[in-house]
């Protein structure tokens, strides 16, 4: 067995850039100190930083980015479920574990146990047993209780045994609480937060425009990311707020980072019903005036309306590119042409947009479709993305 006391992010595939890419601009904010330590990249989605109070409330209340973020309290090296337990009891046993509180409620969730030689649930109930033994050579009382944990203790494989972790916030880090409204295809937050993060979009000098916004991931990340908001919205939180540890850390958990930033930013729908979804997702942030609502189809967008809403600042135009669903051409003399043929006609339409809009402008997208690279041209930035069970890419374009 080792200790570990270590800080792990993990995010969607390749996700490492972004993630220590956000925590660089805003740990600044937030810890008193101007330089972090370069983290281990233990996999392309995956970093390891040295265990702190306050960066840990980072990664738990600001961090956009990741889908979890785990203490990693100890590694364990039993072959068999015994030693699993002793070891398990003897770690707790034997520290002082600033975690470690009287009549807590606990859960364990075994995420995987790779060649471990036990099923899952053994896994589950050797570990608790062990955790609630430790606890109790230090007079204290743990609790089962999964549906309303106070720690949530959970078990990943590793190439030298089994790592014991405490999640954080208990949850995936996308579920911010304000998308309760989808549309098809939904983007995560956590994938919304990387293409901003990787288009380097500077909400002090750019406007944003998603013209295939949906029911409004990237324009609310877009908001809430500008002013270093906390990722959840009340009265959702991460489950360590509950913990002695941070108590000192709970107000800040409320405030923005960066309070005051107010760029434009306009999420264009054409779909009605998603439109509506849009705005009940935006009114859940609790910041309805930070994103500018329209609907339509951004081929009727005009000049003068894009300068009413711009001027003649630069911008960004970012999207997840639709993948037959929200494809419109009503009228255009397309109701004849088959689904793939729409969206290279939709494709070539939003290239000519986005080059009408002047070299002040780059623009971003999220495509699957083998097509918007011949219509684009050569991208500055290329990057494979996940995108739920679909393999897309992440281009973006500069001037």
């Amino acid at each position: 067995m080792k200790n570990l006391d270590q800080l792990r992010l993990i995010g969607s595939g390749g996700a490492n850039r972004a993630m220590e890419a956000e925590l660089k601009r805003l740990a600044p904010r937030l810890l008193d100190r101007p330089k972090l330590d370069k983290p281990v990249r233990a996999d392309p989605q995956t970093l390891l930083y040295p265990f702190d109070p306050g960066l840990a409330w980072l990664a738990a209340n600001y961090l956009r980015t990741p889908s979890r973020a785990l203490w990693d309290l100890a590694l364990l090296d039993a072959p068999r479920l015994e030693p699993l337990f002793q070891q398990v009891r003897d770690y707790v046993a034997d520290g002082n574990h600033a975690w470690l509180t009287e009549d807590a409620r606990i859960s364990v969730i075994v995420r995987d146990i790779g060649a471990f030689p036990a099923g899952a649930l053994q896994v589950r109930g050797t570990v608790k047993n062990g955790l609630v033994e430790g606890a109790a050579a230090h007079h204290l009382t743990l609790t089962l209780s999964p549906e309303d944990a106070d720690l949530v203790f959970v078990i990943r494989p590793d190439e030298a045994g089994l790592v014991l972790s405490l999640d954080l916030a208990a949850v995936s880090l996308h579920q911010r609480g304000y998308r309760l409204d989808t549309s098809e295809a939904p983007l995560k937050e956590t994938l919304a937060a990387q293409m901003l993060i990787l288009s380097r979009w500077d909400s002090r000098k750019e406007g944003l425009l998603d013209p295939f916004a949906g029911s409004g991931t990237i324009p609310l990340e877009a908001a809430m990311m500008a002013v270093g908001a906390p990722v959840f919205v009340p009265p959702r939180g991460p489950l360590c707020a509950r913990w002695p540890l941070f108590h000192d850390w709970r107000a800040i958990g409320e405030k923005d980072l960066f309070p005051g930033t107010a760029p434009t930013i306009v999420a264009n729908e054409i779909q009605t019903q998603t439109v509506e979804a849009l705005r009940r997702n935006l009114a859940r942030t609790g910041r309805p005036e930070s994103v500018i609502v329209q609907q339509g189809d951004f081929r009727d967008l005009d000049a003068a309306k894009i300068k009413g809403w711009f001027g003649d600042q630069p911008g960004l135009v970012l999207s997840n590119l639709p993948f037959g669903e929200r494809v419109g051409g009503k009228g255009r003399g397309l109701e004849d042409q088959s689904e793939d043929q729409k969206l290279i006609r939709l494709f070539e339409d939003l290239a000519d947009f986005c080059h009408n809009l002047g070299r002040q402008w780059r623009f971003a997208f999220l495509s699957a479709h083998p097509a918007v690279e011949g219509i684009f041209g050569e991208p500055t930035m290329k990057k494979p993305m996940a995108h739920g069970s679909i393999n897309a890419q992440f281009l973006l374009y500069e001037w």
